[in-house]
């Protein structure tokens, strides 16, 4: 699946879920893309995260929308779900009492 279409298909599934989402969507306030590139960041657990990041302009305000993401398959995406998956570990401890 192309990177165009992995993007419709996130935002009908958000928009079939989500009454706001669907607002949101549909004001278009996210604007051209203001500018991009990759930021490295150190972890204290996980080490160097290789981050791609997007920022997006909102129309009418002095606000932008920052997007960081790892590339698929990538040593940072690998350690972006091992966090993920800590996360998830933890906050199923932390119910089960």
């Amino acid at each position: 699946m192309g990177r165009d279409a992995r993007l419709v298909e996130l935002v009908q599934e958000l928009t079939a879920g989500s009454e706001r989402f669907r607002r949101l969507w549909a004001r278009h306030d996210v604007a051209a893309r203001a500018g991009g590139g990759v930021r490295v960041f150190q972890h204290p657990e996980l080490g160097e995260l290789a981050l791609r990041y997007e920022k997006l302009t909102i129309s009418g305000t002095n606000q932008s929308l920052v997007v960081y993401h790892a590339e698929p398959g990538s040593p940072s995406a690998r350690s972006l779900a091992r966090l993920a998956r800590r996360v998830v570990d933890a906050a199923g401890q932390g119910t089960s009492r």
